[in-house]
């Protein structure tokens, strides 16, 4: 792929006493050529991780470990980018301006934000081929824990697939019931959704 950006880092050992995680450095990207092949010179011998990403598909990492005697060739199939979008209208029927929606990578936890417009439209692009967990919070930082939160959506996504995910009106939902204790209704109790 022509045009593919190549960013690279290492892990370093960190020489601290006590638990600490190694710290990586990333490095400016460098750039694919018409064939697709790309060169990073007078690499120090160690392990590197790679960040391959280009226009219209989806990035993804690589590790290779380079040595001193012998250059380090590795090839990276990119597959197309998918992308989530949609509309959040909330329960005045009325769109959900800045309302920050979260897509989430089942596996890993990794999230990507965007925010609704004007129209309360949103779109996360550039997304590989997964299991997402999608959810909003309103513009004024409203707890994702309360209408987005609970109105959460699992989604698959296919390699280069569009899926629309709205998040429409609630208007005229509601949930009721009884709590009760064997036969007896209790009154008074806390019900947490």
């Amino acid at each position: 792929i022509a045009g593919a950006r190549v960013r690279y880092g290492f892990a370093r050992e960190n020489r601290h006493i006590g638990p600490s995680p190694p710290v990586e450095r990333l490095f400016e990207p460098v750039e694919t050529g018409a064939d697709g092949h790309f060169e990073i010179p007078r690499l120090p011998p160690g392990q590197y991780t790679l960040e391959i990403a280009a226009d219209g598909f989806a990035p993804k990492a690589k590790s290779a470990e380079v040595s001193e005697d012998k250059t380090a060739d590795l090839e990276c199939d990119l597959a197309k980018a998918a992308r989530i979008f949609g509309r959040i209208v909330g329960p005045d029927g009325k769109p959900r301006v800045r309302a920050m929606v979260r897509v989430s990578l089942c596996e890993v936890g990794t999230s990507r934000f965007a925010e609704s417009d004007a129209d309360g439209r949103y779109e996360v692009g550039d997304l590989a081929a997964a299991k997402y967990l999608v959810w909003y919070s309103d513009s004024e930082g409203e707890a994702l824990r309360s209408e987005g939160m609970a109105d959460a959506r699992r989604v698959t996504l296919g390699e280069g697939e569009s899926l629309e995910v709205d998040f429409p009106s609630a208007k005229g939902m509601h949930l009721s019931g009884v709590v009760r204790c064997g036969k007896r209704a209790l009154a008074d109790a806390d019900v947490l959704v």
